[in-house]
């Protein structure tokens, strides 16, 4: 059975761990180490113009948006913000660098805005 982000880290919240066979390749979001957001976090993000844009890009407005687990529930969308090099997208995951990361690089900030635009299309 598999899981999505979202129920693993509910079970993880009551205390459930879950065993998982890994196949011997593993991408980079699957060894990456989470950045677990905190409300103080959440806040500077909404003052950010970066933030603003990208939730602008998605047809998101900042209420819709909830905390859940040191992630941002975006709805059907998940965003982790983790360290990693680059940012990826699968079905209900968005992983990318701290936002931090991401202003300062114009690199990033093309590869995050052709996965939007991916979405939205």
């Amino acid at each position: 059975m598999a899981l999505t982000q979202r129920q693993y880290d509910q079970l993880n919240e009551i205390g459930i761990s879950l065993w998982q066979n890994r196949s011997a390749s593993t991408t980079e979001s699957d060894t990456a180490v989470t950045i677990k957001l905190t409300n103080e976090d959440f806040l500077q993000l909404l003052d950010s113009q970066l933030f603003q844009d990208i939730l602008l890009a998605l047809s998101i407005t900042p209420d819709q948006i909830s905390l859940l687990a040191g992630h941002l529930d975006l709805g059907l969308l998940n965003w982790h913000m983790a360290d990693v090099e680059s940012c990826e997208m699968t079905a209900s995951q968005l992983t990318t660098p701290t936002l931090d990361k991401l202003s300062k690089s114009p690199q990033l900030k093309q590869q995050l805005w052709q996965l939007i635009s991916k979405t939205s299309s």
